[in-house]
């Protein structure tokens, strides 16, 4: 179960190091705005992906864990 966790932040943490690489490179403009708002609804559908599938999935907590990195690894099919 650990593991699957400790998957689950290694990628949430390179996610957001990869949206705050692309913000940091950005230039200043109209542009900027529209690429913070898409990286913002990319930040929160990686964190609300392995939520809903603890709470839509039934079964025990390492069920849940493992269909979750299935999911998240496995782009959910």
């Amino acid at each position: 179960m650990w593991d699957g966790f400790a998957a689950m932040l290694r990628s949430l943490t390179a996610l957001t190091l990869c949206v705050t690489l692309i913000d940091w490179l950005l230039p200043a403009g109209n542009m900027r705005k529209y690429a913070r708002l898409v990286c913002g609804l990319v930040m929160m559908w990686a964190l609300l992906r392995p939520i809903s599938a603890l709470f839509l999935g039934g079964g025990t907590t390492d069920q849940m864990m493992s269909r979750m990195l299935d999911t998240m690894i496995g782009g959910g099919s």
